[in-house]
């Protein structure tokens, strides 16, 4: 008696499956990592969000509010009868890991981060809408550029840029 079943045996489809595992692992090694990118955008996307929100609460609020930018992060500023006041909750202080490093150009002018433990702020947020023009430059170990541009109307705009990309 003959048995002439087709089709593939237990341990055939076992082999095949693991070989697929293996190639499968193999090629997802192989891929570059993009945490670096990564960090940059959700650093990024933090700082746009929040500048949003002031520029929103400064509107609806009827208050100016102002922005500090140093080397280590940025704080958000309440106008409190002619001073600034720091602000807090969502608008306070954020601080970037060590492995960012900022640049900021207002109004088309690179700005030196001041050493005074208590600096002025930098940007102005009114409550007509409008905003101090600036650019704010997140580099990754001078490998990746977050470009961060805000104008007048306070219109952002980012890009990031690879200078390791082929």
């Amino acid at each position: 008696m003959r048995n002439n079943s087709k089709g593939f045996t237990l341990i055939e489809m076992m082999v095949v499956v693991v070989i697929a595992a293996i190639m499968m692992g193999a090629v997802s090694l192989s891929f570059p990592s993009n945490q670096s990118e990564d960090l940059l955008k959700k650093e990024g996307d933090r700082f746009v969000a929040l500048m949003h929100f002031a520029k929103d609460e400064a509107t609806l609020q009827s208050r100016e509010f102002a922005l500090l930018l140093d080397k280590t992060g940025y704080a958000f500023y309440l106008n409190d009868q002619g001073s600034w006041v720091e602000a807090e909750g969502a608008f306070a202080r954020k601080d970037f890991p060590e492995v960012i490093k900022p640049k900021l150009y207002v109004e088309g002018e690179y700005v030196a981060f001041s050493k005074k433990k208590r600096a002025s702020p930098q940007i102005l947020i009114l409550s007509t809408g409008e905003v101090t023009p600036f650019s704010y430059q997140l580099s990754y170990q001078n490998e990746i550029d977050l470009d961060i541009n805000v104008d007048a109307s306070g219109l952002i705009k980012q890009r990031i840029t690879n200078k390791n990309a082929k």
